[in-house]
């Protein structure tokens, strides 16, 4: 094997905490939306000019709203940039666990992966042996690709 760059472990009490954590997390926050396909692609995503547009009207809502339809909320707006606000906040650092444990995640599946291909390579070089024979078998369908159907012969026609 290569470079070792993981020498880590999650001590099993260490995980437990932390997915029960995780779950006490999803407790406090508000009650989530779901969203179809459909309108996470269609729906308009706040970026930083957005953000500074979306500020600025509820800036503008808070001193002076007289020219607002009647029919506009202004507490439920309010209550949306604020909660949009806040959530933010906590996703940016929710994205740099989930990143931090994504880039250990790859690190560390590629050096298994790493370790797993020297163990049936020498599995295989080592021979066959009635032992080995069922795991080098089960580890080499990992290679075994699917071959495409062949091409179905129209039947009934003639071939000149």
């Amino acid at each position: 094997m290569s470079e070792n760059r993981v020498n880590i472990m999650v001590v099993e009490s260490d995980k437990a905490a932390i997915l029960a954590d995780i779950v006490a997390i999803r407790g406090k926050l508000p009650p989530s939306t779901d969203l179809s396909p459909e309108e996470r692609q269609t729906w308009p995503k706040l970026g930083p000019k957005s953000e500074r547009f979306v500020r600025a009207a509820a800036s503008m809502v808070a001193t002076e709203s007289t020219f607002l339809p009647r029919s506009f909320d202004e507490a439920a707006f309010q209550a949306d940039v604020q909660l949009y606000t806040d959530l933010y906040d906590i996703w940016q650092q929710l994205d740099r666990l989930t990143q931090q444990v994504s880039d250990t995640l790859l690190v560390a599946g590629n050096e298994a992966y790493t370790g797993a291909l020297v163990v049936y390579k020498a599995a295989k070089e080592f021979g066959r042996g009635a032992e080995l024979d069922n795991f080098v078998d089960e580890m080499g369908k990992r290679f075994v690709r699917k071959s495409s159907p062949e091409p179905k012969s129209v039947t009934g026609s003639s071939q000149n």
